[in-house]
């Protein structure tokens, strides 16, 4: 069996009228309380030492039953997978049946040890909701020596306000959070939460996790589980059975397996197809730009079309003759 190889290349410009934003729509809770439920959140990885991060967060307008229902969360995600701690500051709304709170809750959900979940706001700090977006800080500073603590420490600023110090916790002293980075997460099973949406992720810190503005020149997305013994800069999608994330991506594209399974019958011509998906683009023209070669290096076809994304994923196809599969 002989091998095809296609290199494509992909011209293309940034619209400039495109938003740069990340958005976490919950399509479910999940009606669990323990340590090992998956949460719903993008995250990269960090090293346990001390940090910095900011976002701004956009409310979602609506859900089910409402904006913020009972027992759930949006904002940062923290958590130090080999001593189960978890925490997640943010809004939160900890316990009221009004699932349309005016002013939102400023507060944090736990899981310290392994424990069972536990939801609390910080009073005497919230936002009002024509005060959206609110920015977010939260920095952590990691025990020293024979401290009996390691420190959070979280602050909101609401829409054209100044920065408030809402929380500064002791948290475990062996907290060393290894993931770092955003979420929208709720309890009830049957609830829901419309986009909740961030402006960007920025971090400082000697770790592994970099900053992100959401204009698709970020870190690449993955959905399987990190490679400790790697250092490559990613984002790993959390919980996505229960919720739809829209992350900025410039241009990607994959081949679509078909039947065939890219293996051809050398009597028929065969018909290539590959998907195209962006968020960046759309009502953009790209030019696609390929070659064919055998696996020497011949080259056997070239390809040459300009897709427009009318939706954010577009799909293109050209067909391989008979007579070519019959040469190779």
């Amino acid at each position: 069996m002989k091998k095809l190889v296609l290199s494509l290349v992909v011209l293309a410009a940034i619209a400039t009228s495109a938003i740069a934003q990340m958005s976490i729509k919950l399509n479910s809770g999940s009606n669990k309380w323990g340590y090992g439920t998956p949460f719903v959140a993008l995250v990269q990885q960090w090293d346990g030492s001390a940090f910095d991060v900011e976002t701004v967060l956009h409310f979602p307008k609506s859900g089910n039953p409402g904006y913020l229902p009972r027992e759930s969360v949006y904002g940062f995600y923290i958590q130090d997978t080999k001593n189960r701690h978890r925490y997640c500051p943010g809004i939160v709304n900890p316990s009221s049946h009004n699932h349309k709170l005016d002013p939102l809750p400023v507060g944090v959900t736990t899981h310290e040890a392994g424990g069972h979940w536990k939801p609390f706001s910080f009073k005497g700090h919230s936002v009002a909701k024509a005060d959206s977006p609110v920015r977010l800080r939260l920095q952590f500073v990691p025990a020293v020596e024979d401290a009996k603590n390691s420190t959070l420490i979280l602050s909101y600023a609401p829409k054209g306000k100044e920065w408030k110090e809402a929380w500064r916790y002791d948290a475990p002293a062996n907290f060393a959070p290894n993931l770092i980075g955003l979420t929208a997460d709720s309890y009830g099973g049957k609830y829901s939460i419309d986009p909740v949406v961030f402006d960007y992720f920025h971090v400082k810190g000697d770790g592994l996790a970099i900053s992100d503005e959401f204009n698709g020149k970020g870190p690449d997305v993955t959905e399987r589980r990190f490679n400790r013994r790697s250092d490559k800069k990613l984002w790993r999608i959390q919980g996505k059975k229960r919720a739809e994330f829209k992350i900025p991506v410039k241009f990607k594209t994959d081949f679509v397996q078909g039947e065939s399974k890219f293996v051809f019958d050398r009597g028929n011509a065969a018909k290539i197809t590959f998907s195209a998906h962006t968020s960046l683009l759309m009502n953009e023209s790209v030019a696609l730009k390929g070659t064919l070669v055998d696996y020497q290096g011949n080259a056997l076809l070239t390809l040459n079309k300009t897709l427009k994304f009318n939706k954010d994923t577009e799909t293109a196809s050209f067909t391989l003759p008979a007579k070519l599969i019959r040469a190779c």
